[in-house]
């Protein structure tokens, strides 16, 4: 688990290589090697690539899930992770936590 002042050196690390503005499209092309110089390591690099894939994929996933119950959030994210995306909890408390510097 990340602490909250290296979770922000890692945001502004990423969002410098996304060009001052985290976007999707602008993590998927990056490499795995690309986001983990940036200090995550190969698990998180690869969570949020892949977190980023399925924004691009479906564009209101995370929108959708507002409207729905913890047990089909859970669904939801249990079909999402056989398309590749493993939502861990840490993982997903660094992405939203920053909601400030994720735009999704």
């Amino acid at each position: 688990m990340l602490s909250n002042k290296i979770a922000d050196i890692i945001s502004a690390r990423v969002c410098n290589l996304c060009g001052g503005n985290i976007l999707p499209e602008k993590l998927i092309a990056l490499s795995i090697s690309e986001l983990r110089k940036t200090g995550l390591s190969l698990a998180k690099a690869k969570y949020i690539h892949g977190i980023a894939q399925l924004c691009c994929d479906a564009p209101n996933f995370f929108t959708a899930l507002a409207n729905k119950t913890d047990n089909d959030v859970i669904k939801e994210l249990k079909k999402a992770a056989w398309r590749r995306v493993v939502v861990g909890k840490n993982v997903f408390n660094f992405c939203f936590g920053q909601a400030g510097h994720i735009a999704i």
